[in-house]
């Protein structure tokens, strides 16, 4: 492959594209042969990677495929400086920092503590209506608030921060606009951090402003650019994997069943729909110089493309990729699903995610009996670069208190 090689199917820009049919896509363009494809991606060729053991090599090869040049032209502008757009030393430096909060036994915590009391509210205002969007009502709302209660902000201000991030983080289309929203997003944020560093509490922005590690510490910049980034990493990717989860489920009547009489196969239900739903869709990677993937020379300076929904069904790793699987997970000789990432840069809030997404299935599935899709012939997850569902209308017949278990296995 050349600098100016031509992409295949032009039409199509991959960055910005629904792409219902996204995973079959991959899929012909690897029985084609494929295993490094260029692709449209705004105004540049890409290459995508499209095998699940080429992607994980280029994740955990950091020297060669290193996530700071992306993110430095596409996301620090915005966020400011984070763990993905640093080297190897200051991204060790700062996972450090801030990791202790996301440990199993934090996240235990923060799943009884915050997300069960947010998504029984959320229910609770439900009201008399035994139908509704559940993204609406539901699988959007409750990430952003689990975010923010562990940021103590000012509940008044929770609903603002899904129009804001998704604004923030459109900078590669719309970068006034993206300033504009991130500069609101501080205004909130950063008296917080002041008030905190002076008189801490028990919240996530407490224990960061007082992170130490030796003798590392976070500046106030730091802080507030880790909450930049903690929104869409930690909230939309789980609303979306939220939303794409209740769909399959809900579609499939016997599936449904089964998770309601057994809830012991609940975690590997979110597992195998974490596989096959990823709600990041493509993770990007610059190499500073030529490499070769898969037999096919990469120039330096080109933007490639590493699809978790193209690894994650890859034959080669998952038998019968098509078809969802409760007892796929756990498996030792199973590979591990790409939808986290690997390597360094693995996704810090995966006990959180997996937190929040049991928790959501737990308190759906006991508190509405007769949990329903209205449309099936809803399309399912759209998106690439963010995947999941934009509605996702549902019945049910009644709303039952509170009987949700404490989150065991997260």
């Amino acid at each position: 492959m050349t600098a100016n090689v031509e992409p295949l199917m032009p039409d199509i820009d991959l960055m910005d594209a629904p792409m219902p049919d996204l995973y079959e896509w991959f899929a012909r363009l690897r029985h084609q042969g494929h295993r490094v494809a260029p692709l449209r991606c705004h105004d540049e060729t890409a290459y995508a990677v499209l095998g699940y053991k080429d992607i994980a090599d280029i994740l955990t090869n950091e020297e060669d495929f290193p996530a700071a040049p992306f993110y430095n032209r596409g996301v620090a502008p915005v966020t400011g400086p984070i763990m993905q757009a640093m080297d190897v030393k200051g991204h060790h430096a700062n996972r450090a920092l801030v990791a202790r909060s996301f440990m199993p036994g934090a996240v235990r915590s923060h799943a009884e503590n915050i997300a069960r009391p947010a998504a029984n509210a959320l229910i609770d205002d439900f009201g008399d209506c035994r139908s509704l969007d559940l993204v609406a009502s539901f699988t959007r709302p409750l990430p952003f608030k689990v975010i923010s209660g562990l940021l103590d902000v000012p509940e008044e201000m929770h609903d603002e921060f899904p129009d804001l991030l998704h604004r923030m983080f459109r900078y590669m289309w719309e970068p006034e606009d993206a300033v504009r929203a991130r500069s609101r997003f501080d205004s909130i944020i950063l008296p917080l951090i002041e008030k905190r560093r002076h008189a801490p509490g028990t919240d996530l922005i407490s224990n960061l402003v007082h992170a130490k590690q030796g003798e590392n510490s976070l500046t106030d910049e730091e802080v507030i650019s880790f909450c930049r980034m903690l929104y869409p990493a930690g909230a939309e990717t789980s609303y979306f994997a939220m939303g794409s989860m209740m769909w399959h489920v809900l579609r499939d009547g016997e599936l449904t069943q089964k998770l309601r009489e057994h809830p012991e196969l609940r975690s590997a239900a979110i597992e195998e729909a974490l596989r096959m739903y990823a709600p990041i869709g493509l993770l990007f990677r610059i190499p500073p110089e030529d490499v070769v993937v898969a037999g096919e020379t990469i120039p330096a300076g080109s933007l490639i493309y590493l699809p978790p929904a193209s690894g994650n069904y890859d034959e080669g790793a998952f038998n019968d990729p098509f078809t969802f699987r409760v007892d796929r997970f756990p498996n030792p000789k199973q590979p591990v699903h790409l939808t986290f990432g690997k390597g360094m840069h693995i996704c810090l809030g995966v006990h959180l995610a997996r937190a929040e997404l049991l928790l959501a299935l737990d308190t759906l599935l006991e508190r509405l009996p007769g949990l329903r899709l209205l449309n099936p012939d809803n399309p399912g997850p759209t998106g690439t670069t963010s995947r999941g569902m934009q509605e996702l209308e549902v019945a049910f017949d009644d709303i039952l208190p509170d009987r949700v278990p404490l989150v065991a296995n997260a």
